[in-house]
């Protein structure tokens, strides 16, 4: 093993990739002469909804386009649902790529699908979901999953340092990750057959072994919409970020849109298998104006590097400025697992890698446009962790530098209690 090999090694996507070539290969060479058909690759695009006729939901998505390997496409999908806190059912199968579902009112429904074809039943999408209050004056939320990223741990590569730092970005596995054993000691770019192997480059603690990490997990969107249950009656829609920025139309009548960003950024080693997770896309800036030029909108957006991607690239510089950001990239990284509001409680941070939750270890703060509209700061240096702001146009946004889902849980429906209130007031 060296740096070169592991540094794909260490990436989910270049994993999968490479397993479903192996297997690609495999049948094959057992099909011989015969036209073999691979499982096709999980479906894209997709959104849970309110369906036209009252009372009812629609699931909508798109096959996948696989650009490696010739697939045949899908020949059908299986639906899996879960009602609140109890396990998915075992599926239902379709033959298009929407469906209608009448849920029971005042229940929270988790879905997920896959694509099917003569090869077999793909990965899952992500995890979206949906409620329907029987309050016909409840409010709607609508839920942007915009935390897509798989990645590998941070990389280290000058003419005398190699190696991977956990500490500054552990990376993102798919669902879990079982392959770190601990922080890297010894990044010298030395000779390996000089000094004893605890002095060797690449050798890591081994406090990790064994351990398992979450990843992303995909499912985040249940995740916020238990939070405003607890803080109200609400109606419940949620979509991929790509089906937000293609076609989700309806949004003026939500009256709230929680975009979650979670841990995506834009690192250079994802191009070494061709993924870019930068989070604010032309695409996606553009569908968050839709929304806020009708007015009278109400945005979250949370996520642990919000203050660098915002100043990514010219669309989101302007989009930063629209929210009370100011455009200067003066991002600052911080590593603290505290968070005070101002003339309010301090909350604990989720930051470490653990069997629940994705570890976020630093942070890219805010900077404001305007110092009243700071509303939460990072304890240990004082920098800003929120802004709360209000437009021309009767807009409010609140910008958060940290994920929702990494607040400890007995803290979280405080935090979103602070968010709320201000999202709420006329003034």
């Amino acid at each position: 093993q060296n740096f070169w090999d592991v540094r794909y090694a260490q990436h989910p996507v270049f994993r999968f990739v490479l397993a479903r070539s192996l297997y690609n290969s495999t049948l094959s060479f057992l099909s011989g002469k015969k036209k073999h058909t691979l499982q096709p690759l999980p479906v894209t695009d997709f959104a849970v909804m309110q369906h036209a006729a009252p009372g009812r939901l629609e699931l909508s998505w798109q096959p996948a386009k696989d650009t490696i390997f010739s697939s045949e496409p899908p020949t059908g999908y299986i639906v899996y649902t879960k009602k609140d806190n109890g396990g998915f059912d075992n599926g239902t199968f379709v033959n298009k790529n929407t469906y209608t579902f009448t849920p029971q009112k005042n229940h929270l429904y988790c879905f997920y699908v896959t694509a099917v074809n003569k090869g077999g039943e793909s990965f899952p999408s992500e995890v979206l979901c949906a409620r329907i209050s029987s309050n016909q004056d409840a409010k709607n939320i609508l839920i942007v999953n915009a935390f897509t990223r798989l990645s590998g741990p941070e990389q280290i590569c000058t003419d005398s340092i190699v190696g991977f730092d956990i500490l500054s970005d552990p990376g993102v596995d798919y669902m879990q990750n079982r392959i770190l054993s601990g922080m890297q000691t010894d990044y010298r770019r030395a000779p390996v057959d000089s000094g004893p192997v605890t002095e060797k480059i690449g050798h890591s603690r081994i406090d990790m072994d064994g351990e398992i990490c979450a990843g992303n997990t995909f499912d985040y969107p249940s995740v916020h919409a238990r939070m405003f249950i607890a803080h109200g009656d609400y109606n419940i829609e949620s979509a991929s970020v790509a089906a937000f920025g293609k076609r989700i139309a309806n949004t003026q009548k939500v009256y709230i849109t929680d975009v979650i960003c979670g841990a995506q950024k834009h690192t250079p080693w994802d191009r070494l298998v061709g993924c870019d997770y930068t989070l604010f896309t032309r695409e996606t800036v553009e569908a968050l104006n839709r929304y806020l030029d009708t007015g009278d909108s109400k945005l979250i957006i949370s996520g642990a590097y919000v203050g660098k991607e915002i100043h990514n690239n010219k669309d989101s510089r302007i989009f930063a400025a629209r929210i009370g950001i100011d455009t200067i990239n003066s991002s600052y990284i911080v590593r603290d697992s505290r968070v005070k509001m101002v003339q309010g409680k301090s909350i604990n941070l989720l930051v470490w890698p653990s069997k629940d939750v994705c570890a976020t270890s630093v942070f890219n703060t805010l900077r404001e446009a305007h110092s009243k509209n700071r509303s939460m700061y990072f304890s240990k240096d004082n920098q800003t962790a929120a802004v709360f702001y209000a437009d021309s146009l009767s807009n409010r946004i609140a910008t958060i530098a940290f994920p929702l889902e990494n607040v400890q849980e007995k803290s979280r429906n405080l935090v979103l209690k602070k968010i709320i209130d201000y999202l709420a007031d006329s003034k």
